[in-house]
């Protein structure tokens, strides 16, 4: 094969005249292929079932926010722990956390405050469970902070009215003690040192007070502005199978079918040409071109 001929071999008239089996296969055989695997893969795909909730959170984030954390992966971790997704569709975390993630819908009901999840699972009683779980994982992520923080100022609190009642204890002992070394004494400095330590002493116990009502007003207080979850409607075992879109399925199989087919037609050619190129001895003979 000369040079000219080397050049002109990749051309596509001659590469698709000569190898046009491979364009026949690629616009027939691959479509019709493509075509019935993925029937056969539709009709083979388990049956899916739904639950949805209706629910809302007082005192928390924005919906939009709701919406987003209960599609996090934070979350959805927590209910594929909490359920055992993977013992129940025997996997790993990632697979399960991919079949409950791919079939959930999170969205904002218009002009509400509202939430409304669906979850789509091949078991109907994980679906509900599904659908059921992930509000209550959402309130603990929004409130496990809270309540941390909670914690930590009631144990100062506790710590103050502790350090207030062993002073006021102490100022007491004082007063009492004064009382008894001085007991019908009409020294007026003595009377003076003795209403001081009884004025000491009620102070101490009116700090004690204050302090006390103070733990308990924060708590009141907190208690009342964490999140909570009001749930509108509660999930349900679905009794049926929800159905996929059929027209919609086969407009994609076909459309795939023919994409593939189009692109084997395109290629096998040009493959076939690089894996088994022609030599002299089997390479066609031209036709003379008249002049």
């Amino acid at each position: 094969m000369n040079e000219l001929e080397n050049q002109g071999r990749f051309l596509p008239s001659r590469t698709y005249s000569r190898w046009r089996w491979t364009v026949r296969f690629g616009l027939m055989t691959v479509p019709v292929a493509t075509l019935i695997f993925g029937l056969i893969e539709l009709y083979l795909t388990p049956k899916k079932y739904q639950s949805t909730c209706v629910f809302s959170i007082p005192h928390g984030p924005q919906p939009e926010e709701i919406v987003t954390l209960a599609s996090s992966r934070a979350v959805i971790g927590s209910v594929v722990d909490r359920l055992g997704i993977q013992k129940t569709i025997d996997c790993d975390k990632e697979t399960a956390l991919g079949a409950v993630t791919k079939k959930l819908e999170v969205k904002v009901i218009p002009g509400t405050q509202r939430i409304e999840l669906t979850s789509e699972f091949s078991n109907k009683e994980t679906a509900r469970d599904i659908a059921d779980e992930i509000p209550k994982s959402v309130l603990r992520h929004l409130t496990d902070g809270l309540e941390k923080d909670l914690a930590a100022r009631k144990g100062k609190l506790a710590n103050l009215v502790q350090e207030a009642s062993d002073e006021a204890h102490q100022k007491a002992a004082d007063l009492a003690k004064l009382q008894k070394i001085h007991d019908g004494s009409t020294d007026e400095s003595v009377r003076l040192i003795v209403d001081r330590a009884k004025r000491a002493s009620i102070l101490a116990d009116s700090e004690v007070e204050r302090l006390k009502n103070l733990m308990a007003n924060e708590k009141l207080s907190t208690l009342g502005s964490l999140p909570r979850l009001d749930v509108a409607t509660a999930p349900v075992i679905g009794d049926h199978a929800s159905s996929p879109d059929i027209g919609k399925e086969l407009g994609y199989l076909f459309g795939k079918s023919l994409l593939y087919g189009l692109i084997a037609a395109l290629l096998l050619p040009y493959l076939f040409e690089l894996a088994l190129p022609l030599d002299h001895g089997s390479r066609r003979l031209e036709p003379a071109v008249e002049l």
